[in-house]
């Protein structure tokens, strides 16, 4: 089975351009190798502030995940549907879809034409960033996270509580809204440094700190391709979903059947 990648996080106005640049190259980077793979994708759409200066360059992911995905489909690497369902699966409200940006309402129509986006929005009223995030979280199979506040700390917390895994990147961008409860998602990521286990575990049950530790975006970092690749063997190596069924095994019983 193949997880649903949702990538999650954000950068100050402020932040450091070169790194923001990085940050959205290992992005691109991760879903072209994981659609091209039969993957699938999560997350959201709406409006897309960008840095200070630097007008084309947007302080979050989600059309960045986007643009990727229809990169990857118009070069015949990935495809509209697969057994998980649509390539890109979007949950968001009403308002947020009424502030996507003139620019990039070609790219949303192409994928829907495409027939490649789950589409749904919230009930009306529903505007509530943490209602978007559950009905984002409950359609995620592995959430990969770059800095960000108290929306990707929330995140996390849905993932953790059932069991699902987290790739936090250590990379300090800020984020969007000053508004991280507990160090926002660079903390998230510094602590898994120093204990992973309640974020993933690899299924030959290693420690995956190491691994965390090459996905680092610090100013030693390696190019953020190279980064990339790693983050792919990463979640190939993940321990699968765990599950368990209960099943009736007598045959006489009145409810064999």
């Amino acid at each position: 089975m193949t997880r649903r990648l949702h990538f999650a996080g954000s950068a100050k106005r402020d932040a450091d351009a070169d790194l923001l640049r990085d940050a959205h190259v290992l992005v691109r980077k991760t879903v072209d190798g994981w659609v091209s793979r039969g993957g699938t994708l999560v997350g959201g759409i709406g409006a897309e502030p960008t840095l200070h200066d630097h007008e084309k360059l947007s302080i979050i992911f989600d059309w960045t995940v986007a643009e990727a995905a229809l990169a990857a489909l118009e070069a015949g690497r990935a495809q509209t549907r697969s057994d998980e369902g649509a390539l890109l699966c979007v949950r968001t409200s009403r308002r947020a879809l009424a502030q996507v940006p003139e620019g990039r309402r070609p790219l949303l129509d192409e994928l829907i034409a495409r027939g490649a986006v789950d589409l749904a929005l919230l009930p009306d009223g529903w505007r509530s960033g943490a209602l978007m995030r559950r009905a984002q979280a409950e359609l995620g199979g592995v959430l990969v996270t770059l800095s960000g506040g108290a929306g990707v700390e929330d995140l996390v917390n849905l993932y953790v509580e059932n069991e699902r895994p987290v790739v936090p990147i250590d990379i300090e961008l800020g984020s969007a809204n000053s508004d991280a409860a507990q160090g926002g998602g660079t903390a998230l990521a510094r602590r898994a440094l120093t204990d992973p286990r309640p974020f993933l575990r690899l299924a030959d049950g290693s420690s995956a700190a190491a691994r965390l530790v090459r996905l680092g975006m610090g100013a030693d970092r390696v190019a953020a391709a190279d980064i990339a690749a790693r983050l792919l063997e990463l979640l190939d190596d993940l321990e699968s979903p765990r599950a368990f069924c209960v099943r009736l095994l007598a045959p006489d019983h009145d409810a064999y059947d």
